[in-house]
């Protein structure tokens, strides 16, 4: 009776785990992928009026067994007056991790914000004419947790909170939309802003296959990868505290300028390159050597760093590192104002000195995120007819980056984003790389990521590094037009 007992519950057993894989199949199958088509025209700079559609839409993923694990929402922009025959598309990244793609769609999409909206609603957004649409379709995506893109069916957040899973599931949505849109034979290009240049990096490998990380045979190649704000180091290495001060020096100086604390009558790029040589040289040689305070060269380091960075030398006497949160609350002290991190133009009242929201509390972000937030979802309801039913996720950090699984597989513990883009480089013997980095940007600093890559085997004869009058976003404010010029003029290079 025993033995009938048991063959009975392994029935039942078994028709449960049955009942439940089919219900779970059909419970993903059965997800709507949303659609959203309009149809637009822009007048650019040049004269050239480009009419095009936004393709607003939902593509499925799905794991190895094909249950689908989520949905990528994204915004395709497609010229329609063009008889050209496999325009290069230009496939779009924020960064984060955690962050929607809003930020570069409102930036160098046929949209921008107003440079008359103010500091409180209502804002404005107005047409982008240095937009890139007369040389490329631009596809704009949230990866999955940020915007309208999400985890279903079989999903879990083990299949795309991690930077492998993350890149791989950015490259599965490529090959489908490649796919869906018929684009295979179009030139490729990538661009990724601060964590999206991490994410940028990685992509070419997993676009064209690998045993080890995609598992599969994608075969895409990529002609060119830009990124902005870049961070080309590992998150995860212990970083090298000499390395680390000595690369934030240059951006000091270059925030002093702005702030007419430093540098007077020279230009920005001069003062830069002087305080960027003194860094590497003798300030790194200063900050590798012990008991400082008893070193003979502590004097006129301290000179040095008062020269460039418009602080008086006292405050070096305690501590000649200076963090860069320290530098933005000390440069503008006499005059109440604290300057921003991710772009350091920017300032505001300082009342309460110990803040430290990374957000809410720099100048730049408290000031321009609710613009970006309100256009982008004012310009989706009105122009595009989107109508949903849920908050479009701008960055999303809770559930996301506790989660977030930074180690790599098959790989050293002081691997790094360059070796990847290394990698990428030495697979592809033809893709080429423009970096663009901000001269105000205290966040990811110019001369962190020309140390990276002097420090790498990437082949430095394909990639491009340019630094703009900008912060961290490289197309908020006037530099936007030469930056877009500028992509324009890389994305001709690699067609």
């Amino acid at each position: 009776m025993r033995k009938y007992n048991h063959l009975f519950f392994f029935l039942c057993f078994s028709i449960f785990v049955l009942y439940g894989e089919i219900s779970f199949a059909q419970k993903s199958d059965s997800y709507k992928e949303r659609s959203f088509t309009t149809r637009h025209s822009i007048k650019l700079n040049t004269g050239e009026k480009i009419k095009y559609k936004v393709q607003a839409e939902d593509i499925l993923l799905s794991d190895s067994q094909g249950y689908v694990t989520g949905t990528v929402f994204s915004f395709s922009y497609i010229r329609t007056n063009t008889n050209e025959e496999n325009r290069p598309v230009l496939f779009i990244f924020n960064g984060g991790p955690g962050s929607s793609s809003l930020w570069l769609h409102m930036g160098i999409g046929p949209k921008y914000i107003s440079s008359e909206s103010g500091v409180l609603p209502p804002y404005q957004y107005e047409n982008n004419p240095y937009c890139l649409l007369d040389i490329a379709d631009m596809v704009f995506i949230d990866p999955i947790g940020t915007g309208y893109s999400k985890i279903i069916g079989a999903g879990s957040s083990t299949n795309f909170y991690g930077v492998e899973e993350d890149a791989n599931s950015m490259a599965q949505f490529i090959e489908k939309w490649l796919m869906k849109h018929n684009r295979w034979n179009s030139p490729k290009f990538l661009m990724g802003e601060s964590y999206g240049g991490c994410r940028v990096s990685i992509l070419p490998s997993m676009l064209s296959g690998s045993p080890f990380y995609s598992g599969q045979l994608r075969g895409i190649t990529i002609n060119g990868i830009i990124m902005l704000g870049a961070n080309l180091s590992s998150v995860t290495m212990e970083k090298e505290e000499a390395l680390e001060q000595a690369n934030l020096l240059p951006g000091m100086a270059a925030t002093a300028w702005f702030h007419g604390m430093a540098g007077r009558g020279k230009e920005l790029s001069v003062f830069v390159e002087e305080a960027s040589a003194f860094a590497r040289n003798e300030y790194y040689k200063f900050l590798k050597q012990t008991g400082k305070n008893n070193n003979p060269d502590t004097d006129k380091i301290t000179t040095q760093l008062s020269y460039y960075t418009g602080l008086p030398k006292e405050q070096f006497d305690d501590n000649i590192k200076l963090k860069a949160s320290d530098f933005t609350k000390k440069l503008l002290a006499d005059s109440s104002l604290v300057v921003g991190l991710y772009d350091s133009r920017y300032t505001l009242k300082s009342i309460n000195p110990t803040a430290s929201d990374p957000v809410a509390d720099d100048p730049a972000m408290s000031q321009y995120t609710p613009m970006f937030v309100a256009n982008f979802n004012d310009y989706i309801h009105k122009e595009l007819g989107i109508r949903l039913d849920e908050t479009y996720k701008a960055i999303q950090w809770n559930g996301l980056l506790e989660k977030w699984n930074w180690s790599r597989k098959y790989l050293p513990a002081k691997h790094r984003f360059v070796d990847d883009l290394a990698n990428a480089m030495h697979q592809n013997q033809e893709m080429r790389v423009f970096i663009a980095s901000g001269y105000y940007d205290l966040v990811t600093p110019a001369t962190a990521v020309d140390q990276c890559l002097q420090s790498s085997n990437v082949d430095m004869d394909r990639v491009t590094h340019k630094k703009y009058q900008s912060g961290h976003m490289l197309y908020v404010g006037k530099p936007r037009q030469e930056f877009q010029e500028d992509i324009r003029e890389f994305i001709k290079l690699c067609k």
